[in-house]
């Protein structure tokens, strides 16, 4: 009996889904239907599809185009409302879409469903914008002015008077997916994860030529135990809040990264960003005004640093793979971070061209310029090429 039981509160979850799906069979009679998922469950995808729609919109003119939302756990509230602004999105539509599969399988019912088409979440993964023509990638998020007052007025409670000073930190650690997401074992890549205390120095020297360091994010692991007027521990505040994590990342002057879903917005309103730790080397946002460092990496059995070369030809994706090959992954020591970001902030973040370019970096090992994308606006730290390149057998 209780199978039984189980069995029809399956079906009857899958009624609501089919009277909406008759429903738009009805409208696909009038005008083809498109109907356009957004990932809501993770900001960073959240930010991209929504940006990937805009752009391709104008492509699907002859469709009555409609959004809905991949899941009822929303990353950013803030962010669902904005994007509702512009785009129709219905919560209803995404208890079609398994019936809608059911249709499509089906031949005798797919005909039915033949004038409405699905595009699910970003086809590019977290890539979209590296297809994007230069240019087009800067699509700057805008806020209302009551919103713009109410950032300022925030940041004026908090002895904050310059926006333009502002460095947003981003040092990703497990809690936050741990915590949302605890079915899921997130262990496969924790090599991206970083030590906080190796930034302390870097926070310092930041603070020290007149910057302001918000240390941002949402339900991290461990505080940060530094007190300075020029110094937030923003994710910790009792009043962070969604809107503020955007309009932040919007707004500062520049943004350090481990490589989180939120810098992303760096990238469309083409603020300044040093990644830092970052892997694999291969996969960075290449038409980011950006820098990046990668983490160090070691063969376990001789302790010889990777070249350069090897670093980047090691497009490693699992903490599974650095074991089966042999490698391990070390943070950047907290001197060799502070020189980097010095080498950022005096180049790319002051507005200078980079001492070495991504395509200087391929020409310099002799890799192939297929790894270079078309719109190709990031750099490589010269200080870590040099370092690993001159630390080949630390022993």
């Amino acid at each position: 009996m209780r199978q039984l039981l189980i069995k029809l509160k399956k079906l009857f979850s899958l009624i609501p889904g089919f009277i909406v799906l008759v429903l738009l069979i009805f409208i696909s009679l009038f005008k083809p239907i498109k109907l356009w998922e957004l990932n809501s469950e993770r900001i960073g995808h959240f930010i991209l599809d929504y940006i990937e729609h805009l752009y391709l919109l104008p492509d699907s003119k002859g469709y009555l185009n409609l959004h809905y939302f991949s899941s009822t756990k929303i990353a950013n509230k803030w962010w669902k409302s904005f994007v509702e602004r512009s785009l129709p999105t219905f919560g209803s539509l995404r208890s079609a879409v398994p019936i809608y599969f059911i249709f499509k399988r089906v031949r005798v019912l797919s005909f039915f469903v033949k004038r409405i088409k699905l595009r699910p979440t970003t086809l590019y993964g977290s890539r979209f914008l590296d297809h994007l023509p230069i240019g087009l990638q800067t699509l700057r998020i805008r806020f209302s002015q009551e919103e713009n007052e109410i950032a300022m007025t925030w940041l004026r409670e908090h002895g904050i008077n310059d926006t333009n000073r502002i460095v947003c930190m981003m040092i990703r650690d497990s809690k936050y997916l741990e915590e949302c997401y605890p079915s899921t074992n997130w262990s496969y890549h924790k090599y991206r994860d970083s030590k906080i205390e190796i930034f302390t120095s870097t926070i310092n020297w930041l603070m020290a030529r007149g910057y302001t360091v918000l240390r941002m994010g949402k339900n991290q692991a461990i505080p940060i135990q530094l007190k300075d007027h020029n110094f937030l521990d923003y994710a910790f505040q009792p009043d962070r809040s969604d809107f503020m994590d955007i309009w932040l990342f919007s707004n500062c002057r520049m943004i350090i990264s481990t490589g989180s879903g939120p810098d992303v917005l760096g990238i469309i309103n083409q603020i300044p960003i040093l990644f830092v730790n970052y892997l694999p080397l291969k996969g960075h946002h290449q038409n980011a005004k950006a820098m990046v460092v990668p983490k160090i990496l070691k063969k376990k059995f001789s302790n010889d640093l990777l070249t350069a070369r090897e670093v980047f030809l090691a497009d490693l994706h699992y903490a599974v793979d650095y074991e089966t090959f042999g490698i391990e992954v070390e943070d950047l020591s907290e001197r060799l971070l502070l020189n980097c970001v010095r080498e950022f902030v005096s180049t790319i973040a002051s507005g200078r061209k980079p001492r070495m370019s991504f395509l200087s970096f391929l020409e310099k090992l002799e890799l192939p310029s297929k790894d270079l994308h078309f719109n190709s606006l990031s750099s490589v730290s010269e200080i870590w090429f040099r370092y690993v390149e001159s630390n080949r057998n630390p022993r």
